[in-house]
């Protein structure tokens, strides 16, 4: 039910794609001062397509990039993807290139980490789930070798350093379920440099620094581990092992118990609390006569040892977030046919937050603000007890530390709450899904263009003509040789237009592209 409801977000939000209108009074609107310090299709492009064998296959929508920043935002890591299909097959069969580059800050310094190619006629392999480690020393991505109807017949995890010295191969259960919000199985410790991965038999915790392993071991002949989570303190892993039931490891003590032994259970995208002393999940109680499922919440609480169910009432409760004060959680509601956005306390105290929508994406800032997306009419309502404020025609909306982003088809706007300003850059974007800011706020890729941002006072300009020179080649690293290869990419491709954003969806749903974590 809820995979179906993210498939119905995912394309309201492509379809959303309507003018700006303006915005509610008393707000300060200041254009963003920025400077382009990269064109990815000046670079990237001419490096993927190169891979593509035109002698069998044809391009059809892409590239398409997602950039990721190390912590530090000393480099990032960008993941691309190309849609191709065999030649003259394009109403019946498909394919995809993917590949992972490594840059340094100013992009002037770019290398192929690898790439694979996948067909539904010669299947093939799929990189995917890039991701840093909290110190941003290493970074470690999936190759997963799929087969007829996009099964995963093997799976492995590279971890690299910065340096491009691969540190770990690991052997991955190819039995895993990836859930189409978060597609990382494994994952890296909130604070340490461990990393948690789901192998045949065993979940184990590498430490890629000590070089010293931790190892659980889990009977994968008949059950697999999904939504593996990390406690914020980094002492506790849960996760759910399908079709048992949902399984807490104590790091520290080297010790693992049952939870919750029911095969309805499971976890959501928020599990635990940010004082790491709850956990929530939820129970399957039946359906509705329209088939969708009622859920209840339960929490786990290692304050007082329970664990209790906290909705009063029958309902199809999901929840998004904890609030800070780790009492709260904020949840939607979507029963009888609509989406109420609610906060429930450990108590099970209700309160109903933004109601009258059908569809609707709920996310939580700072200083309890919430932010409303209603995916149908494209509203984004942001508001706390003292303040609330809309805006029109908005395609994707998310937190980023302290400020809220949201997009529209002529530009990407982000808001400080706290000071009511709202930063303007005149780019839109054909997927916006895949905008990222930097952890430290410095930079922003829109598509292929990644910008530097200043907040200074002064309104500034794009420099839409500016080319980022320093960056014209991309290092392809032959791994069989130890040997440097560079390409000249002096030559920019078009950019994606709509049918490319649709193309991108599919692939979203279908195989988790990009991960979301939601706020």
């Amino acid at each position: 039910m809820f995979k179906m409801k993210t498939i119905q977000i995912i394309l309201l939000i492509a379809l959303a794609c309507i003018p700006f209108q303006p915005l509610a009074a008393g707000t300060s609107i200041k254009q963003m001062n920025t400077t382009i310090i990269a064109d990815l299709n000046q670079t990237i492009d001419k490096d993927i397509r190169g891979l593509v064998d035109t002698d069998r296959l044809e391009i059809e929508l892409g590239p398409y990039y997602n950039v990721i920043w190390s912590p530090d935002e000393k480099n990032a890591l960008v993941y691309v993807f190309l849609n191709v299909c065999p030649k003259g097959k394009g109403d019946t069969q498909s394919g995809y290139i993917s590949a992972l580059y490594i840059t340094d800050a100013g992009f002037s310094n770019i290398s192929r980490v690898a790439w694979t190619e996948f067909t539904t006629t010669d299947y093939g392999k799929l990189i995917n789930a890039p991701s840093w480690s909290q110190s941003g020393d290493h970074f470690a991505y999936m190759e997963l070798t799929q087969g007829k109807m996009y099964s995963i017949t093997s799976a492995r995890l590279l971890v690299l350093s910065t340096d491009l010295q691969q540190v770990q191969e690991i052997e991955m259960d190819k039995h895993m379920d990836q859930n189409p919000e978060d597609p990382f199985i494994y994952k890296w410790s909130p604070n340490e440099e461990k990393l948690a991965v789901p192998t045949p038999g065993k979940l184990i915790i590498y430490d890629p620094v000590k070089n010293n392993n931790l190892t659980f071991y889990i009977d994968t002949t008949v059950s697999f581990i999904t939504e593996l989570e990390w406690s914020p303190d980094g002492n506790k892993l849960t996760f759910l092992e399908s079709p048992k039931g949902i399984v807490n490891i104590d790091v520290d003590k080297k010790e693992q118990h049952q939870i919750y032994p029911f095969e309805t259970t499971g976890l959501y995208n928020t599990e635990w609390s940010p004082d790491s002393k709850k956990l929530v999940f939820y129970d399957l109680n039946g359906t509705d006569k329209n088939d969708e499922g009622f859920f209840d919440i339960y929490i786990m609480d290692e304050n007082t040892n329970t664990t209790e169910r906290i909705n009063l009432k029958k309902s199809s409760y999901w929840a998004i977030n904890w609030y800070p004060d780790s009492e709260r959680l904020l949840v939607v509601d979507y029963s009888n046919g609509s989406s109420k956005l609610c906060s429930i306390s450990t108590t099970g105290d209700v309160k109903v937050l933004f109601d009258g929508a059908e569809m609707i994406e709920g996310h939580f800032g700072p200083d309890d603000y919430t932010s409303v997306l209603d995916l149908y009419t494209s509203k984004l309502v942001v508001f706390n007890e003292s303040y609330e404020q809309d805006f029109s025609n908005v395609t994707r909306s998310s937190w980023f530390n302290n400020d809220l982003m949201f997009t529209t088809d002529s530009k990407t706007s982000i808001l400080n709450t706290s000071t009511n300003t709202m930063w303007e850059i005149p780019i839109s974007s054909t997927t916006p899904d895949l905008i990222s800011i930097s952890p430290q706020e410095h930079f922003i890729a829109i598509d292929n263009m990644v910008l530097a941002m200043n907040y200074g006072n002064s309104p500034g300009t794009i420099a839409r003509d500016q080319k980022n020179d320093s960056a014209s080649q991309v290092t392809v690293l032959n791994s069989s040789n130890n040997q440097e290869q560079k390409i000249n990419t002096t030559t920019a491709s078009q950019a994606p237009g709509f049918s490319a954003l649709l193309g991108l969806i599919g692939f979203v749903v279908a195989m988790a592209f990009v991960h979301i974590k939601k706020r």
